[in-house]
């Protein structure tokens, strides 16, 4: 049976105790089921827009998997003009078709990416401080280096300060201008529907105190469900059905709750269903360095180009036991852990070699890494007889002095000789960042039923959102920007709908 595992266990607990106790009725226009990126921004956007909105979230703060974002994709902006980038909105909406083989809906795509130059202009002018900012991907993407407030967490692939942890606390001064109330610690359990299916509220456990919140409409922000191997299995079946060891970097407290309370007042799920997944190894940078070294399956042989790691299915799918191995030296890893620093930790501070080779050593006494003075000794861990593995690194290194990998074509700039111990071994699983859809809905963020009529009152964003992709995920830093715009425009939608009620 698959096994999950958060990246941030200490962080976060999947699930808080919830008890109850005497009903408190609330009167609100709009209640925002999870106070995560896209639920803080549609409270933000609805509250401008002069809608009474509270916010329900079942951890102790607000944030979520936001905490945990890298950056912002926005293909138009005057600030990317003034900066000489060109207008980058077909060239994504025709990526992102033709990488979803057109089965998103394209007047959801297209109506979320003409809102991201908009959506990044609005949160600087109220505040996001984008002067230390790096862009990326030809200017389309905005990675803020120095969040204004530190991450609570850090992200082992972003480093302990990111863009989202900027944007959130931007979102959060807004919310606070409008005095949103907040609902800290306390889970939703249902939603109420009046006699003519309309959805009308909220019924809700907190830690002393049940309420149920009439409302004008409501939106389902919950985030993805990562932690919920059995909304894994039921939905995502070609990743989840072998018995093998998984890992994501979402909060195990995302759970899917939004998508089960939407499914039982007959919203329709499960409609492209997409996962960002990945083989990667567990020490920090990982993603990062592999290309540069060798990967190995279980009898110690290479079985495919390093370039393309993260393709998790030939690790799990197609090898001896589901088992794959990166095999990296001393300098290598050096060399790599210099790119992270580059490339990757862009976050609130620099981490040090020092905290980097405490990290190496911790995986290592934890036994999810080997450390051996010699290639040969590698081979326990990796339960393949030495010779396989000295000859299959042999032949790795004759193509490095070859300038050139006639078995796999591994880039050559990717080729480094591993021959300078220590020598490491991490076992390659799969790991995920998110989950992404669930509940489908148009181009207004409405939650749709199975016949595709309208469900008045209930509007979806962020991760519970369908049909905004197909069953892959991309472009790049999609997942956050269709968070964050999402919200924004499902805050307009909402507080329109409430206005005429």
């Amino acid at each position: 049976m698959s096994k999950l595992l958060s990246m941030y266990e200490d962080y976060d607990r999947a699930e808080f105790s919830y008890p109850g106790g005497p009903v408190e009725s609330l009167h609100c226009d709009i209640v925002v089921v999870g106070g995560g990126g896209s639920g803080m921004s549609l409270a933000a956007r609805a509250s401008e827009l002069g809608a009474k909105v509270i916010v329900v979230e079942k951890m102790d703060r607000l944030g979520g998997n936001s905490w945990l974002a890298g950056g912002l994709l926005s293909t138009s902006s005057k600030y990317q003009r003034e900066r000489g980038f060109k207008d980058q909105t077909d060239h994504y909406i025709e990526t992102a078709h033709k990488f979803n083989r057109y089965l998103l809906n394209p007047a959801i795509f297209e109506r979320y990416l003409k809102n991201s130059g908009h959506f990044l202009e609005w949160l600087v002018e109220r505040g996001l401080d984008i002067n230390n900012t790096r862009w990326a991907f030809d200017g389309a993407v905005m990675l803020i280096k120095e969040p204004s407030e530190p991450s609570p967490l850090n992200n082992p692939a972003y480093g302990p300060g990111n863009g989202g942890t900027a944007i959130l606390t931007v979102l959060k001064k807004v919310m606070d201008q409008y005095q949103v109330p907040v609902y800290l610690s306390t889970k939703v359990r249902s939603l109420i529907t009046n006699g003519d299916g309309a959805v009308v509220g909220i019924k809700a456990d907190g830690q002393d105190k049940s309420y149920i919140i009439n409302a004008k409409a409501v939106a389902i922000c919950a985030g993805n469900m990562a932690g919920n191997m059995d909304m894994l299995r039921r939905f995502l079946p070609r990743y989840f059905t072998s018995d093998n060891y998984f890992s994501h970097y979402s909060l195990k407290s995302l759970t899917g709750d939004g998508v089960a309370m939407a499914e039982a007042i007959g919203a329709e799920v499960g409609k492209n269903m997409s996962i960002a997944i990945h083989a990667l190894g567990h020490y920090p940078g990982s993603y990062t360095i592999q290309p540069l070294g060798i990967i190995v399956n279980q009898n110690g042989k290479r079985f495919c180009c390093e370039d393309e790691a993260d393709d998790a299915e030939y690790v799990t799918d197609r090898q001896p036991e589901g088992r794959g191995y990166y095999i990296v030296d001393r300098p290598t890893i050096e060399e790599g852990f210099r790119q992270v620093l580059e490339h990757i930790r862009f976050g609130d501070r620099t981490p040090t070699w020092d905290e980097f080779w405490s990290d190496i050593d911790r995986e290592v006494s934890q036994g999810k890494m080997a450390m051996t003075d010699t290639l040969e000794g590698l081979a326990p861990y990796i339960g393949c007889p030495p010779e396989a593995l000295r000859s299959t690194v042999d032949r790795c290194n004759a193509h490095c002095d070859a300038g050139k990998d006639d078995e796999f074509y591994k880039a050559p700039e990717n080729l480094r000789k591993i021959e300078t111990g220590p020598f490491y071994a991490v076992r390659l699983q799969r790991n995920f960042d998110v989950t992404m859809g669930g509940i489908s809905i148009n181009e207004h963020l409405e939650a749709l039923r199975p016949d595709q009529s309208v469900i008045p009152g209930l509007y979806v964003t962020g991760d519970n959102a369908s049909n905004w992709m197909g069953e892959e995920y991309g472009p790049m830093f999609s997942s956050f920007c269709w968070a964050m715009n999402s919200g924004y425009l499902a805050g307009e939608e909402s507080a329109a709908y409430a206005a005429q009620r």
